[in-house]
Order: C-alpha cells, then sequence, then structure tokens
C-alpha cells in the first residue's frame, strides 16, 4: 500500500466517513478534502465530486432527494446533478443518524446580495425551481416530512416570545445594552408585528393554504452559503434541507426579506425583483396582500431577539448589540416602506 493511499484511508476515518464511504464511491479517490459544513470535495482522475453528509432522519432526505430528481428531470438546472453509487442506490447510511449522497462538483463563487444582476438570476431560480414543481406534490409515503405550522400561527408564536423578553430583560441583574435597547423598541415591535398578522388574517392566506393543491414545496434557504455561480454563471442552489410545503410565494418573500437590508428596503430594488418574478409566475392582487402582511413583520430583529434571550448563537455581547443598532437604523425605512405597498 503506497504512502497516497494511506493518507487516503487516515483521512476518512479523521473525518468520520470510514471504509464504507470509499466501497460506495463508483471511481477511484484521489483525495478528500471538507469543503464547507457537512460536505467534502472529492478528487478523482477525471472530475471533482461532492460528498454531502445528511444528519438526522431518513425520510428528510428521502424527500430532499426526491424533490431535486423531480426538479432536474423537469427542467430545473438550479441543482447538482447527483450521483449513483456502486449499491444502485443515491444514499447510503454513514452511521445511526448520518447518511451520505454524492453530487457532481462544481465550484462556485460567492452570491452578492448587493449586485442587481445577480439577485434577477436569483428570483429567476426561484421561478423555475416552482415552475417545475408546479404539477407535483411530495408522494404519500413522503407526505407529513417537514411539516411545520402556518405562517399566522408562526408569526403569533414569536409575538407570545417577544414580549416574554420583556420579563428576561426586566429581571435581569445587571441588564446589557441589549436589553435597554430592547425595551426601548419592544411596544412598537409588537404593535408592528400583530398589525402584520392581522393583515395577513384578512387576506385570502388561510383560504389557500388549507386547499393541498395550492401548497407547493418552497426552496425555504437563501443563505450566501446556499447560493453560488458556476464559470459560466450558472447559478446554484447547493443544498434543499430546509424545504417546507406553503404557499410558493414565501420563497420570494424570504429573498426580499434577505436582499432588503443591502439595499435600505428602497423601492427600485423592490418593483425590479416583483416585475422579474413576474415575468414568469404572475402575482394576483390576493397575494400581493399576502406578500405585504409576510414583509411587515419584524423578521430581522424578532430573529436576532431570539437568539440573543434563547442562547441560540455563541457570539459576543458587543456584537448582538452592533447587529441590533444596524437593524434599529433602518427599521423606520422598512416601515416607511411597507406601509406604502399596495
Amino acid at each position: 500500500m503506497n504512502q497516497a493511499k494511506l493518507q487516503l484511508y487516515a483521512d476518512l476515518i479523521r473525518y468520520g466517513l470510514g471504509m464504507t464511504v470509499l466501497k460506495e464511491i463508483p471511481f477511484r479517490v484521489m483525495e478528500i478534502t471538507p469543503y464547507r459544513k457537512n460536505c467534502f470535495l472529492i478528487k478523482t482522475k477525471k472530475q471533482l465530486v461532492f460528498l454531502w453528509v445528511h444528519q438526522g432522519r431518513e425520510e428528510n432526505l428521502t424527500a430532499q432527494i426526491s424533490i431535486m430528481e423531480h426538479c432536474r428531470r423537469h427542467g430545473f438546472q438550479g441543482f447538482f446533478e447527483l450521483i449513483t453509487l456502486k449499491s444502485g442506490r443515491l444514499y447510503e447510511r454513514l452511521g445511526e443518524r448520518e447518511w451520505f449522497y454524492l453530487t457532481q462538483g462544481v465550484e462556485l463563487r460567492k452570491f452578492s446580495y448587493r449586485d442587481r444582476e445577480q439577485l434577477r438570476s436569483a428570483v429567476k431560480l426561484i421561478a423555475d425551481f416552482h415552475i417545475s414543481c408546479n404539477n407535483w406534490s411530495l408522494p404519500p409515503y413522503l407526505q407529513g416530512i417537514q411539516e411545520k405550522p402556518n405562517f399566522i400561527d408562526k408569526m403569533t408564536e414569536i409575538i407570545i416570545n417577544l414580549n416574554s423578553f420583556k420579563m428576561l430583560a426586566t429581571t435581569r441583574i445587571s441588564p446589557t445594552k441589549f436589553d435597554r435597547l430592547i425595551l426601548s423598541k419592544l411596544p412598537q415591535l409588537v404593535q408592528n408585528a400583530a398589525e402584520a398578522v392581522a393583515l395577513l388574517k384578512d387576506s385570502n392566506y388561510l383560504e389557500l393554504f388549507s386547499e393541498p393543491k395550492q401548497r407547493k414545496i418552497i426552496i425555504n434557504d437563501f443563505d450566501h452559503s446556499n447560493l453560488g455561480f458556476d464559470s459560466q454563471a450558472n447559478l446554484y442552489c447547493r443544498q434543499l434541507k430546509k424545504f417546507r410545503c406553503e404557499l410558493p410565494l414565501f420563497d420570494l418573500g424570504l429573498f426580499l426579506l434577505k436582499s432588503a437590508r443591502f439595499h435600505y428596503w428602497k423601492s427600485e430594488w423592490f418593483e425590479d425583483l416583483y416585475e422579474e418574478y413576474q415575468k414568469y409566475i404572475p402575482i394576483s392582487p390576493a397575494e400581493s396582500v399576502i406578500l405585504k402582511a409576510y414583509l411587515s413583520f419584524p423578521w430581522h430583529l424578532a430573529r436576532l431577539a431570539y437568539r440573543y434571550y434563547f442562547n441560540l448563537a455563541d457570539w459576543p455581547l458587543h456584537f448582538y448589540i452592533e447587529k441590533l443598532e444596524r437593524l434599529l437604523m433602518v427599521e423606520e425605512r422598512r416601515m416607511a416602506f411597507v406601509s406604502g405597498l399596495a
């Protein structure tokens, strides 16, 4: 056994992959290195390959792969092509609650929320995804996977928690600047959130949500780390692990939220992306109301408060304070923007 093979075996053990993985890869592996979280880059003589590690329920992975395969068969090019393992399956067990699968390896450059052309490309990707899923839903044996509360229930739960943060901030022995800032803004924050819920309740959202045919698979993940361009300027969505069943419009809503802070909630940014989406999928007046209600909710501030009071992120205090101050600086602009939506 030569030194290269010894190093490969040592790396597999060090990364917690083991020899089972090597036996299932349908080509000769030259090298394997960590690429990003739960992803490894495999070098072969002919190509680059990604090895993805799924942690959790097998049913979730089965659903993801089913969706990706369906979309690719129906013309969607935004997912990496899956590679069949030696077993003939598309994924195999790695550990007790771990699984792995392979895709073609494509080096991607970082997606920018500041670039208007890249934003339009992402809107087209979202529309293309929903068009490819238009006449398809999860098979019966996968229904129930990733079921989540509707947005009215989710938003109502967040308001309850926001009110509980008042008690946490006021009973702390040594209140921080973050606590004082939250307490000063909490009444308006809760009021804005409640108005968004009321607007969503007054729309036909629940009526649409109650109809199975209206609920489709949505990507539900537009973080920088999940998007990237190849050398030919093709945009890819790396994973589908946060998918859920909802009204397709909420993918556009989430993407608008992600990009809003980079464009200071300016009307030109919104109109550009709104019109771009409608080139592929029309938005009805009723859906416009639903979108307005979604964008009216203070998601960013609520998420930061969640992370702080529930200790969901191991960030230093000054980092929390800096993020809160940045969000508060644009909050008035955000509210002015949503109040001007039709």
